[in-house]
């Protein structure tokens, strides 16, 4: 039986914003390419590790979040790398940007550039406040978008003395994407 996204190519750039994201196109069926810098992805090194021990290739968070994914190495930083992300976004259907507003259009990869390339590409831009706004270029973390988005209010004690309960996981990570 096909998947819901069989034939659905995507991109995903970026870091802990978009891994979310891919991960669920990839469980429906897409095939998504993570790319990643030189010298892989920085979730590489999050723990926890398998058998506890720390290596590149052995972090439980980093598995987790990109199951069923493909990835390629990429200095999209430099003229060829970037040349060689053009030639990916020809073949692709989808792009996952979760990096600092206006980063891929001060490169030369921001979507009015990318869709020349592919007309009817889907840019998917995931940021902790939008591309454009007063917060646009806020830096936040997972407990910063819970704190904005109201969750970190129940998550405590009536008693303002004790110190506020942090949720499990990267929940503001994950409803940010949907």
């Amino acid at each position: 039986m096909a998947a819901v996204l069989d034939g659905v190519r995507v991109l995903e750039l970026g870091g802990e914003l978009g891994d979310w994201c891919g991960k669920l196109l990839a469980d429906m069926g897409a095939d998504v390419v993570k790319v990643e810098p030189p010298g892989g992805d920085e979730t590489r090194q999050y723990p926890p590790f398998f058998e506890d021990e720390p290596g590149v290739d052995r972090s439980l968070y980093f598995w987790h979040y990109n199951t069923n994914k493909k990835s390629v190495t990429l200095d999209i930083e430099s003229s060829r790398g970037r040349e060689i992300f053009r030639q990916l976004v020809a073949r692709a259907d989808v792009v996952i940007d979760s990096f600092s507003p206006g980063r891929l259009q001060g490169l030369g990869i921001g979507y009015e550039h990318l869709r020349e390339i592919a007309s009817e590409l889907v840019m998917a831009a995931i940021t902790p406040f939008g591309q454009k706004g007063p917060y646009c270029d806020y830096v936040a973390t997972d407990l910063t978008a819970l704190s904005f988005a109201g969750p970190v209010w129940s998550c405590g004690y009536d008693d303002h003395s004790m110190a506020p309960v942090r949720g499990g996981g990267n929940q503001g990570y994950h409803t940010a994407c949907h």
